[in-house]
């Protein structure tokens, strides 16, 4: 796929808008307001040792998963679209739509991964927010990546355009709604389920270790059984995929 793309300039000026776009909301979200103030400005009215759920590391963190989500969203939801009438060969191979899925899923959460670790890395070191909790950031990312990644590939497994000559709509626009709704959903039940954790443990310090395997248990399971449902769904509706 990403061969694909980048071989046909049609489909590169696309990846190059989801870029751009990205990189224009990311600005408007960090940028000082009138005051001199950003989301990344410490709070002065935390004082040292409570709990702020807006801390620094916290707010790097939301900001990378909304760009990893501008980033891939279009490449995710179109990653069966893509195909065109080689579909049809995929279809008749003997791999199973969930292989496929799969697959299709980490074509896209690979790059997402490498973004995502290296904006840690640079958030880490430019910001310097609290060292003790970047893994189980990093590991939230990367779990709420993957969910969101395969919802949305399963989205464009449900709702494939497989007629397009223009790759600027190669979207099917069926999917336009399923993709925001089902979006939202999942990031704030996981994002509620993140920051529980968070607050949980900073406030029984000495059960920290395990309360946060638990939310990150909690967190992978709940983001399997999606990603499992969702396999399902796709799996049920093989036969009729390309027929309509």
């Amino acid at each position: 796929d990403w061969l694909l793309r980048i071989r046909d300039p049609r489909l590169l000026a696309t990846l190059f808008t989801s870029v751009v776009f990205a990189l224009i909301a990311v600005f408007f979200l960090l940028r000082p307001g009138d005051d001199g103030s950003s989301l990344l400005s410490p709070s002065d009215q935390v004082a040292e040792g409570e709990l702020d759920l807006f801390s620094t590391g916290v707010v790097i963190c939301g900001v990378l998963y909304f760009l990893g989500w501008m980033l891939f969203n279009q490449l995710a939801a179109t990653s069966l679209s893509i195909e065109r009438q080689a579909f049809y060969i995929l279809k008749v191979a003997p791999i199973s739509a969930s292989q496929l899925l799969r697959s299709k899923t980490f074509g896209i959460f690979a790059p997402y991964a490498i973004i995502i670790s290296i904006g840690m890395a640079v958030g880490l070191f430019i910001l310097n927010f609290s060292l003790l909790w970047a893994p189980y950031g990093w590991l939230v990312l990367m779990i709420m990546g993957y969910g969101l990644l395969a919802f949305l590939v399963s989205v464009g497994f449900l709702y494939p355009n497989l007629e397009w000559d223009d790759p600027r709509r190669m979207s099917n626009r069926k999917a336009t709604m399923p993709v925001l709704i089902g979006s939202f959903l999942y990031s704030l039940v996981g994002v509620f389920v993140a920051l529980a954790t968070y607050a949980l443990a900073h406030g029984q310090q000495a059960y920290a270790v395990p309360i946060v395997i638990m939310g990150l248990a909690l967190l992978a399971g709940g983001t399997w059984l999606f990603v499992h449902t969702r396999a399902n769904k796709v799996e049920a509706a093989w036969a009729r995929i390309g027929t309509e």
